[in-house]
């Protein structure tokens, strides 16, 4: 919700602060923070090891994550807009058709950078914070500089978000 505000940075944050950090410590790894009344992971890499009362959202949390881990987030359940921010990933291919596809890639790839410091898009300077769906489906690349604080990030982002506030 904050990324049609001046406050958007936020949004960047909390993404990856809930999908890196909370889903990938509470469900992965050692999951020492704990999910009443289990301790240890939640999923394994290994047959057998999904946890059933864990599985009762249909499949929801799956695709939120997925999403959070691409850098994208539906801006409205059905409209053709995604929010950016810093993907899991250092870069993504998403097939179109064909031979074709869309590529997101991260420049100066950290785990602990959770701000976009700069876009580009088929290699000129990409000002908005989000991207249509007609923008992925042309095919393409997507590079996403990232800074790990809030003073490193944003100045591409800073010129969109005055012209049209």
């Amino acid at each position: 919700m904050f990324n049609p505000t001046s406050a958007y940075p936020l949004s960047q944050y909390w993404m990856h602060t809930i999908a890196a950090d909370t889903i990938v410590q509470y469900y992965f790894n050692d999951n020492s923070k704990g999910i009443d009344p289990f301790v240890g992971p939640v999923y394994k890499n290994q047959p057998k090891a999904l946890l059933r009362t864990m599985d009762d959202d249909g499949g929801a949390m799956s695709a939120w994550y997925v999403f959070a881990a691409m850098g994208l987030y539906p801006a409205v359940v059905g409209e053709p807009v995604y929010y950016l921010h810093v993907p899991q990933f250092q870069s993504i291919d998403l097939p179109i058709s064909g031979n074709s596809r869309f590529r997101i890639h991260i420049k100066n790839y950290n785990p602990r950078h959770k701000y976009i410091k700069s876009l580009y898009l088929d290699g000129k300077p990409y000002t908005k914070n989000y991207l249509l769906h007609s923008d992925i489906m042309k095919g393409g690349q997507l590079i996403i500089e990232t800074a790990e604080n809030i003073n490193g990030a944003n100045t591409q982002l800073e010129t969109w978000r005055s012209k049209y506030q």
